[in-house]
């Protein structure tokens, strides 16, 4: 929403601003509101669409087209909301001083978080499904270690849930603490997992990954 504003506003005040120029505005109004520091994770996508990787090189991040089945993509994810409406800062901004003050075991979990990463951008353009499966199991793995209101015993129930069901791996969106669950699933096992979501009285969000950014259309 804060990306469309900007680029509602853009439009609107003739500013000619550039996508990454939206991205870092809505990150610094989001900081400003909930007083703690915010990444672009979550502006690039609607900013630009698509598959991507976001480098994060000294100097600024760098955002990278994915080469991959978006169809494909669509067919092995599954979206639910737990009910629990979180703010999304917190948990990151704890984990960030954590590592700050030197905690080691955070420290040691975002790197193998950072690794992890770099072989799902590898797995995604090679559509490799398999092992992007796996990969999402470990980085679950390593994120919850890191912070204990990371994840809830919703979330808890609903990935032991799906997994039963036939999904590969789950994890849970952005800083965790409650909101959306993103699951990895077989295509087969759709109509499986959804009724474990719905059985623990989570919420399936219908979802397809977009295939552009944002645009503004002026009637």
């Amino acid at each position: 929403m804060a990306v469309a504003i900007c680029a509602a506003l853009d439009q609107f005040t003739g500013a000619g601003l550039r996508r990454e120029d939206w991205i870092h505005i809505s990150r610094d109004v989001e900081a400003v509101v909930i007083r703690v520091p915010t990444g672009t994770q979550d502006h690039y996508p609607p900013a630009f669409g698509g598959a991507m990787a976001i480098h994060l090189a000294a100097g600024g991040e760098r955002r990278e087209a994915l080469s991959c089945d978006l169809d494909e993509l669509d067919r092995r994810l599954v979206l639910c909301y737990t009910g629990k409406p979180r703010q999304s800062g917190i948990n990151n901004w704890e984990v960030f001083k954590e590592h700050i003050d030197g905690g080691k075991q955070v420290r040691k979990n975002l790197a193998q978080i950072a690794a992890v990463a770099r072989d799902v951008r590898e797995a995604l353009i090679a559509g490799r499904w398999a092992e992007l499966g796996r990969l999402v199991n470990e980085e679950w793995s390593f994120r919850r270690r890191s912070l204990p209101t990371i994840s809830t015993p919703m979330i808890d129930r609903i990935i032991a849930g799906a997994r039963r069901a036939g999904a590969v791996a789950g994890k849970v969106c952005g800083a965790g603490g409650g909101g959306c669950v993103a699951l990895v699933i077989e295509p087969a096992a759709r109509s499986s997992v959804e009724g474990v979501i719905e059985g623990v009285g989570a919420t399936l969000l219908p979802m397809r990954v977009a295939r552009e950014g944002v645009s503004v259309k002026v009637t």
